[in-house]
């Protein structure tokens, strides 16, 4: 499917814009560094307190100048778009207003469209990924749900999600590949989301038994409505995420999703060394993201998975009411943050599944210590000596980086990650005005 160009109509200009944003990023991850907490004794408690503050802190919540969305329009879901928006125009049984309003402003709303002035279209098709929320109140993404929602964790593609669907199908009750069910049949439309009241109906039950690889028979498991992402949320819900530098995150999504071509070198990746067009073929992706993205995500590889890291935490309950962290895990400590994650679930926690589920084996905090030790290994986006080589060509790219430090600048801020040294320069500057 091929979307018309669409003039954005009271859109800020592209070279204010991205100048006004560049500016921004240097003052809001500066206060970001002079309002967090002091450090303190390494440990993971300690840890912990000091991420869910930084997170907290006006720095990386206000980042953008505001917080609570706008829910004084209408919900309208853009189908050929894939994405919800609000609809100025009322259009009676799409109109819903969230109870609440108080969720994180993020790249995605701030650089999407203030006005669509040419229709949508059909697809007429479901979308395997969650549509785009912008400008709304409400924000759904996928995630990661227990039996009975007693916790839940968004799907933060591309930072450790696969290893955290597999330590927690063998370590919880939770069934593996469980947070991409719903979609067929599918369990919710798509374009009702913002409609569908969520209740215990939509959420997974406990499984009767497990394979030794966490997955759940369809005869043994029910898995809820996955298709409502975090609007399964309850009051009693545990939430945790867990996030990833943001250079190591664009370089490994990069690789997953342009595997095809930047792959096709001779021997397996040019002998060793990064293939020649591996950087054209990046710069042209990164380019089409500054041009386009959020409101063009659904043409990108891998759609969903460019979104930043910020639109994935400040996503919300079906009220509108932003999702309350009680642990913020990095793919750096993850052994050491699942370890501190089953303390938080319980102590049935590591011992309901294991490695074997209910088959048998490696149950208790013995498997889970087994299990945790391997997580490093599951990869889906290359070699780490591969992603480190590009890495260290990617930063020195400006075009490149342009668009890291633009559209993940709040992820740096929110998770205190290390702003590249290029996205305060004059080389790194003088690339964030693109056109529009």
């Amino acid at each position: 499917m091929i979307l018309k160009e669409c003039k954005n109509s009271g859109a800020t200009p592209p070279s204010e814009f991205h100048t006004t944003l560049f500016v921004e990023t240097v003052y809001w991850i500066a206060a970001a560094i002079i309002r967090a907490p002091a450090i303190m004794a390494s440990s993971p408690t300690s840890t912990q307190a000091r991420r869910l503050a930084i997170f907290h802190s006006a720095a990386c919540q206000r980042f953008y100048g505001r917080r609570a969305a706008d829910a004084s329009a209408a919900v309208q879901y853009d189908e050929a778009r894939q994405l919800f928006r609000p609809d100025s125009q009322q259009r009676g049984s799409t109109a819903w207003r969230a109870s609440t309003s108080n969720r994180m402003w993020t790249y995605e709303d701030r650089s999407a469209p203030e006005t669509w002035e040419c229709s949508s279209g059909r697809t007429g098709r479901e979308p395997f990924v969650l549509p785009v929320w912008v400008r709304t109140a409400q924000r759904a993404v996928k995630a990661f749900v227990a039996p009975g929602a007693e916790w839940l964790a968004p799907a933060v593609w591309k930072a450790g999600t696969t290893s955290l669907n597999v330590a927690l199908s063998r370590l919880t009750p939770y069934c593996r590949d469980a947070v991409h069910s719903g979609l067929s049949p599918p369990c919710a439309q798509t374009r009702e989301l913002h409609s569908h009241r969520p209740g215990p109906r939509d959420w997974p039950a406990a499984p009767r038994s497990k394979g030794p690889d966490g997955r759940c028979s369809r005869a043994s498991a029910a898995n809820g409505c996955a298709r409502i992402g975090t609007f399964a949320a309850a009051p009693h819900s545990k939430i945790f995420a867990f996030v990833r530098d943001p250079v190591d995150r664009f370089v490994g999504t990069a690789l997953a999703a342009l595997s095809g071509p930047i792959n096709n070198c001779s021997r397996n990746w040019y002998f060793g060394r990064v293939c020649p067009h591996t950087l054209p073929t990046i710069r042209e992706l990164a380019s089409k993201l500054l041009r386009g993205f959020p409101q063009q995500q659904s043409t990108l590889p891998l759609p969903d998975h460019w979104l930043t890291q910020a639109y994935f935490l400040s996503a919300t309950d079906f009220s509108g009411a932003p999702l309350r962290y009680s642990l913020l895990g990095k793919l750096e400590t993850m052994r050491d943050d699942m370890q501190l994650l089953l303390g938080m679930l319980g102590e049935g926690a590591a011992g309901d599944g294991g490695v074997g589920g209910g088959g048998g084996g490696g149950g208790g905090s013995g498997g889970a210590t087994t299990n945790l030790s391997r997580l490093e290994h599951i990869n889906q986006s290359g070699a780490g000596w591969k992603k480190k080589q590009v890495r260290a060509l990617v930063e020195k790219d400006a075009e490149i980086m342009a668009a890291v430090c633009t559209i993940y600048a709040q992820d740096f801020a929110c998770f205190d990650y290390p702003l590249p040294p290029i996205c305060t320069s004059a080389a790194g500057a003088g690339r964030h005005r693109p056109s529009r």
